[in-house]
């Protein structure tokens, strides 16, 4: 298997291959020595980038600089016994957030989520079990509020999804539930804000009482915390944790118009909108917009059931399996980055376009990153990740399949 790592200049419209190992192990080095096997969580901290690799339970960095990469936390291998704090178990170890210089883990098998200071390289449990994975004691990973750190009564279960950082606070999904960690308490305390282990049908209710599908992609504005949950919207007020179903239904569909009546398919990607009151939403086929306070749901662009793979104007483009966006506003004008399953796709909202940035509108994925013009170049398919992550160089970074990318 090949792993890459690619630069894309959209000013000449070439691509080029950093890094490319035909080993598909874990190779630390320059461009002629590293290797990379797939990552996930890309997130941008000082001039550099971290990841979590795929099937290798560590965590990584790449020196943008000199254009090195090097493993700083976790060890390559598959060890369930042990403690220790920087050996990740979980092959679907992620990153969930970040903040300052620090990077926010969830490492699924041992049931936990733990903070990595950039700057001294040190991992820290700052809640759930410390003991061994929930495949060898499934007691260890049932939810309990409480304390946090090491030493604390906290727990997650294998189930710990997407996070999102608000002021103090980390805010994780964690099977049924959504969940507070305050960043700012001595004793990391963690508190369920809504949901159960009564998993089913949407049920909007206080705290507990509300019932939680699959709660996924989170937002926060102002004092209300937005999530996706199966094929609706919804709400939970920070304040008094009251959960309420805000747009969407049980059933899935595509219908814009009052909140009420509007149907999603699956939605994988909140984003927050310009002035900080609309949501940018991304569903599967369709990119749609939300807008809280006027409680109406609109069709930016996409179809219903797309035939094809099609760029250009809103009105006739088409997207095949819409997985995570990012929003970037660049010098006054919007754009979405799509993580589409065949490729990287740019919705511009101030001139209505929607552009395939790999190079191919082909309606099935690209086996492997391809090199050459832009209009010739193509991308593996991307791995899933919560926001991609621009730096001040106004460069995008994007996970691939084969490796991790950077455009610009």
């Amino acid at each position: 298997q090949t792993e890459y790592l690619r630069s894309f200049n959209l000013g000449p419209y070439s691509s080029q291959t950093l890094f490319n190992n035909q080993l598909g192990a874990t190779r630390d080095g320059d461009s002629s020595t590293a290797s990379i096997t797939g990552a996930r969580g890309l997130t941008a901290l000082n001039g550099d980038l971290y990841f979590s690799q795929t099937n290798s339970h560590v965590i990584r960095r790449i020196n943008l600089a000199v254009m090195t990469i090097s493993t700083v936390a976790g060890s390559n291998g598959f060890d369930y016994g042990g403690t220790t704090t920087s050996d990740f178990k979980s092959r679907n170890t992620n990153i969930i957030a970040s903040n300052g210089s620090t990077l926010y883990i969830s490492d699924r098998v041992n049931c936990n989520i733990r903070s990595m200071d950039t700057t001294t390289g040190a991992v820290e449990i700052i809640a759930g079990s410390t003991a061994v994975s929930w495949y060898q004691d499934m007691s260890r990973c049932q939810s309990a509020d409480g304390t946090g750190g090491p030493a604390g009564i906290a727990r997650f279960t294998p189930e710990i999804g997407q996070g999102v950082i608000s002021g103090t606070s980390l805010y994780v999904s964690d099977g049924g539930r959504i969940k507070r960690i305050d960043l700012a308490s001595p004793t990391l305390d963690v508190v369920t804000l809504a949901g159960s282990s009564s998993r089913g049908p949407p049920t909007d209710g206080v705290g507990t009482l509300a019932i939680l599908a699959n709660p996924g992609a989170l937002a926060v504005i102002g004092d209300d915390l937005f999530f996706a949950d199966a094929f609706s919207i919804r709400k939970l007020n920070l304040l008094n944790n009251t959960v309420s179903t805000l747009a969407g239904s049980t059933s899935s569909g595509t219908v814009d118009g009052p909140a009420a009546g509007a149907r999603f398919t699956w939605i994988s990607g909140l984003a927050v909108f310009g002035t900080g009151t609309q949501l940018v939403v991304s569903d599967q086929y369709t990119i749609r917009l939300f807008d809280p306070l006027g409680g109406t749901v609109t069709r930016v662009t996409g179809q219903a059931s797309p035939p094809v793979l099609l760029d250009g104007p809103f009105a006739s483009a088409t997207f095949m399996n819409i997985r995570g966006l990012s929003f970037r506003n660049d010098m006054g004008s919007y754009y979405l980055y799509i993580d589409d399953v065949y490729g990287l796709r740019e919705v511009d909202l101030d001139n209505g376009i929607v552009s395939s940035l790999n190079g191919t509108t082909q309606s099935s994925p690209a086996v492997a990153d391809k090199n050459g013009p832009l209009h010739q170049a193509a991308t593996s398919p991307l791995g899933y990740f919560v926001n991609m992550p621009f730096l001040p160089d106004g460069a995008l970074y994007l996970p691939t399949g084969q490796g991790i990318r950077k455009l610009h």
